[in-house]
């Protein structure tokens, strides 16, 4: 995977195919290195994905919260989620900082308009803690104009 850097203020493009233009249809897949978006790549794999899409993988940090290197953070967030990808995929992957995250994704999406959205959820957060802090597939349902989905990962077993 060759990686283009062309960065913006707020914006890193990791990777870039050059036939996006190409595709019939654009799947963007929000990643963030948790099991819940692993697990968005994994079931767009296997149920959405068509040879000729072009998938976007955008990730993105709250300003806030940055550490150290956040572009090499997010290089190895999109990476894996890439690998989870059939080779030969046509593939983006963006880096987003942001105050906003939620906003920021939102935003991002529209400017892509993609033909849907696929994202994890955190299944572990408490309604308090959704009430506090919200959260980021909840947001991307109510705000999308294309359809988002919302895949379930299956409980595990012990």
């Amino acid at each position: 995977m060759a990686a283009a850097q062309i960065s913006y203020d707020d914006e890193l493009i990791v990777s870039a195919s050059p036939n996006a233009d190409q595709a019939k249809r654009t799947v963007v897949i929000t990643v963030d290195g948790s099991d819940a978006s692993a697990y968005a790549v994994e079931w767009s794999v296997q149920n959405l994905l068509k040879a000729d899409d072009h998938v976007v993988l955008l990730h993105c940090h709250q300003r806030q919260r940055i550490e150290n290197d956040v572009h090499a953070h997010a290089r190895q967030v999109l990476q894996t989620a890439v690998k989870q990808l059939p080779t030969g995929t046509i593939t983006t992957a963006v880096s987003l900082i942001a105050d906003g995250v939620g906003l920021r994704l939102s935003d991002k999406i529209a400017e892509l308009a993609p033909d849907c959205v696929v994202c994890g959820t955190s299944v572990s957060k408490t309604a308090v803690a959704k009430a506090l802090h919200g959260s980021i597939s909840d947001y991307l349902v109510h705000t999308c104009t294309c359809a988002v989905i919302v895949p379930k990962a299956p409980a595990a077993t012990a």
